[in-house]
């Protein structure tokens, strides 16, 4: 990530500059091509679901962030955006 928005579900989950998501865990995502599409899937998840990140660090190591949708679908309904980066 280049930028994290100060108060968003990924600074609040721990994910910060410098990390990198290498994985999304739940859902069909073995023909997501483009972020776009990564984008929409997500959405397409029930809003009392989870969603799994598979987070690189800077330091190398991999780590598995569990987010709410709820919370990144009311993040996106504030600011018009979903992965608050």
């Amino acid at each position: 990530m280049t930028k994290i928005f100060q108060g968003s579900p990924l600074q609040n989950h721990g994910i910060q500059v410098g990390d990198f998501i290498v994985a999304v865990l739940e859902g069909n995502f073995t023909c997501i091509k483009t972020f776009a599409q990564l984008l929409s899937s997500i959405t397409a998840l029930a809003p009392k679901s989870n969603v799994s990140l598979g987070i690189c660090g800077e330091e190398g190591k991999t780590r598995v962030v569990v987010i709410p949708v709820s919370e990144l679908k009311a993040w996106q309904a504030k600011r018009s955006w979903l992965l608050c980066c």
